[in-house]
């Protein structure tokens, strides 16, 4: 379904320019007109997390219990300015190393996004298509990789996976009611 009518909303007459990549030219920045995002926070060992954050100078955010906050989001891009496409993000809340982090790590996070002390450090962002990946990889350097990543939005449930390029068997399955 085209949303021909919300393309001409004042929001998306933004000026935008052209950026080469090796699946082709990008226009940007990339319109989004019509999806969906299933997201879901998890409780990790810690030591694991910040040895995925430690070489990007970040440090693993600690929660209850001491465990790092992990957070799981599957994208749906059914209409955008570079076709439709699955994404799943898989990123770890830290902050740069150093740096205090708040008393209640959880809480700050419902604060000004503008003075949020803790970010998301993004370690892996599969995609399916090589548009998708070249603009994520080229552009910005998001560790992306193009992959078959199944979604069902139905009713009141949701599963999502993600499938290893190379063997075909589901690296992430996540399945349940939303809410």
């Amino acid at each position: 379904m085209a949303h021909t009518q919300s393309k001409h909303d004042f929001f998306y007459q933004y000026p935008r320019n052209v950026v080469a990549t090796s699946a082709g030219d990008v226009e940007m920045p990339i319109l989004y007109f019509d999806d969906s995002v299933m997201m879901a926070l998890f409780r990790v060992d810690h030591d694991r997390a910040q040895a995925l954050v430690a070489e990007q100078g970040l440090e693993a955010v600690r929660v209850f219990g001491g465990k790092a906050l992990v957070g799981l989001a599957f994208y749906q891009y059914r209409e955008t300015s570079i076709g439709a496409y699955n994404e799943v993000g898989v990123a770890i809340a830290a902050v740069p190393k150093g740096m205090p982090i708040p008393r209640s790590p959880v809480l700050s996070l419902f604060g000004s996004l503008d003075k949020a002390p803790i970010g998301f450090c993004i370690v892996d962002l599969p995609v399916t298509t090589q548009a998708a990946c070249a603009a994520g990889r080229e552009i910005w350097s998001y560790p992306k990789f193009v992959t078959p990543i199944q979604l069902v939005l139905n009713g009141g449930r949701f599963e999502g996976r993600v499938t290893d390029p190379a063997t075909g068997k589901p690296l992430v399955t996540l399945a349940g009611a939303i809410g």
